[in-house]
């Protein structure tokens, strides 16, 4: 079977290592990969490394995807549930699911039927009313307040 195959559930079962799950967890936390670099004493260059293996393994090009789908796959553990700060809407929820599961903003904006504009503005204010410091902050947030899992949004 070819590396970059998927399985009958869609993701990739290669276990992930001890430091690419370091550097998702501290990507999950809101950091930047220099931010997760410094953390970790390691190089930038050291932590895309890790980032890019982990989303290799998991099938996936965006660190907030990969980081979703290290979190279906188990491979983190799910963030403790909060609640939402605040509530969002039904077309929220699905932008917030289109984003973390589509392999680009574009191919999100494609499958929302939106041009790429126009979901990056959604996205932008979205991540802002969510508190979100970056994609995979957002990503992790949208687990944390159960937006995002593995049956899709909440409804």
């Amino acid at each position: 079977m070819n590396a970059r195959s998927r399985h009958e559930d869609g993701l990739h079962t290669t276990s992930l290592t001890r430091g690419e799950i370091t550097v998702l967890g501290h990507l999950a936390e809101g950091r930047t990969q220099r931010e997760a670099a410094a953390a970790l004493s390691v190089a930038v260059s050291t932590v895309a490394g890790y980032l890019t293996s982990a989303a290799n393994k998991l099938l996936t090009s965006r660190a907030a995807a990969t980081l979703h789908a290290a979190i279906i796959a188990g491979h983190l553990p799910a963030p403790e549930y909060t609640g939402p700060p605040v509530e969002f809407t039904n077309e929220e929820r699905h932008l917030w699911q289109t984003f973390a599961t589509a392999p680009t903003k574009t191919a999100a904006a494609t499958a929302l039927g939106l041009s790429p504009t126009v979901v990056s503005s959604r996205l932008d204010a979205l991540m802002s009313r969510a508190g979100a410091r970056n994609p995979a902050h957002f990503i992790a947030l949208g687990h944390t307040h159960r937006v995002l899992s593995e049956a899709g949004p909440a409804s």
